[in-house]
């Protein structure tokens, strides 16, 4: 069976940092929305008692995290689904101008910053000034996926798990903005208007190199 296998070069993949083109990049992030949209079939959002830290159970308090830590992706500067880069693809990959897709790609814009998701909630929560957003950071990156110092730090002024409640709901306001970009991709797809046809076989030949 292994003399079947393609013979691509030992972690070809390394090479290629980038996708090879829009629609590409907008393939990646739909099945990354469908990976998520299975998570919370699997492991739904909870109903959180909000305000009411204390009676965070550990299971709550995971699956906010491990939700957060799917979600962070698509709202951080530099990821290959973040929404604005997905938008701009959507855009490039218009066969033809149509006023209502690209109004609807420019509202979803507008609510596409990671901080202001939705805007009331880059101020402060429960009068904790520190945005919510950085809050998120604060508990992944500081407790949970990288053990950075300076987060790990941070999150020692907060209260045990008083970051959960302000994470739910950053990530349920999160997945309205995807539900958004999503529905405006799929409407533009149905439409004619945003090119989606996968035109190649494979991404990457047989000697490893990338296909665009």
């Amino acid at each position: 069976m292994a003399g079947n296998q393609p013979k691509h070069p030992r972690h070809h993949y390394a090479k290629f940092k980038d996708p090879p083109n829009d629609r590409v990049r907008i393939e990646m992030f739909l099945e990354a929305i469908s990976d998520y949209a299975s998570l919370q079939a699997t492991f739904p959002l909870p109903e959180l008692p909000l305000r009411n830290e204390d009676h965070i159970s550990d299971g709550i308090y995971w699956i906010v995290n491990l939700h957060a830590a799917l979600l962070r992706k698509f709202f951080t500067t530099g990821e290959q689904t973040e929404v604005h880069r997905v938008i701009d693809a959507a855009r490039r990959q218009m066969r033809r101008e149509d006023g209502r897709i690209s109004t609807h790609l420019s509202e979803v814009e507008k609510y596409a910053r990671a901080d202001s998701v939705p805007s009331r909630l880059a101020q402060s929560f429960d009068g904790n000034a520190t945005p919510v957003w950085e809050r998120v950071l604060i508990e992944l990156y500081g407790r949970h996926l990288h053990n950075d110092f300076g987060k790990w730090h941070a999150s020692k002024r907060f209260p045990h798990r008083s970051n959960t409640v302000p994470m739910y709901e950053w990530c349920g306001a999160a997945v309205i903005v995807l539900d958004m970009l999503v529905t405006v991709i799929r409407d533009g797809e149905r439409a004619g208007v945003i090119d989606l046809d996968d035109d190649k076989a494979a991404y990457f030949t047989e000697s490893g190199a990338l296909n665009r």
